[in-house]
């Protein structure tokens, strides 16, 4: 993984199929696996919000012909 970019607002990261696929997993078992009281309070979002994140990242995937 590595930065490929970065402005103000944004950050360009190059990461491996691989690497992206354990975020989406990460993302997805800590959402909406194993219950987390006070998620929103913990982590600052709502899982919902959260789990937003890895489906963008998967489609994004399914873009390039990866998938899970």
């Amino acid at each position: 993984m590595k930065i490929r970019d970065k402005t103000d607002k944004t950050v360009t990261i190059e990461m491996t199929h691989e690497q992206v696929l354990m975020i989406v997993a990460l993302v997805r078992e800590s959402c909406f696996g194993t219950p987390m009281h006070g998620f929103d309070i913990r982590v600052g979002y709502p899982p919902e919000t959260v789990g937003e994140i890895a489906s963008e990242l998967n489609n994004l995937l399914h873009e390039v012909g990866v998938s899970e």
